[in-house]
């Protein structure tokens, strides 16, 4: 599978992350071999219709990218939207580390690629400017959709 409009990197392995286009281009201008190591540190959820990859109220500081599948958004005890492959999810309580403010339940059949905060802190260690450009970018996500809700009401 081809992913490299999905990021707006080289084409990676058939596991890695599915062929699309994000607005976001998440590390964009990073290398094949930049993502290939970024990679090594995510793994792999698949999931089921029915399935929860993230309960609401869930403490669990993790990043993911849904690579392929739709979820469905649920916030204070109601679904509220469907997120579609591609997507980066868990951005807030991955950076400030609070407890999920929605769950995401599976529609459809799908994976997802899950980076826990323990293997940040690894990748930190090893490959600080992949991570930092890593935390950049998330930050510049959580900013681009608090533009996107001001501007709309």
């Amino acid at each position: 599978m081809d992913t490299s409009s999905f990021f707006n990197y080289p084409t990676l392995p058939a596991q890695a992350l599915p062929a699309a286009s994000l607005d976001t281009d998440l590390l964009a201008g990073h290398t094949e071999d930049d993502w290939a190591v970024l990679l090594g540190y995510f793994e792999t959820r698949r999931f089921r219709p029915g399935d929860w990859l993230i309960r609401e109220g869930e403490a669990e500081r993790a990043l993911y990218l849904l690579a392929d599948g739709q979820l469905e958004v649920h916030a204070r005890g109601h679904a509220d939207q469907v997120v579609e492959a591609p997507a980066t999810l868990g951005e807030e309580a991955f950076l400030d580390g609070l407890p999920s403010a929605a769950g995401l339940r599976a529609l459809t059949h799908g994976e997802a690629q899950r980076l826990s905060f323990d293997a940040f802190e690894a990748l930190s260690a090893r490959e600080p400017r992949l991570a930092r450009d890593l935390l950049l970018d998330l930050g510049r996500l959580v900013a681009t959709e608090l533009r996107r809700r001001r501007d709309q009401g």
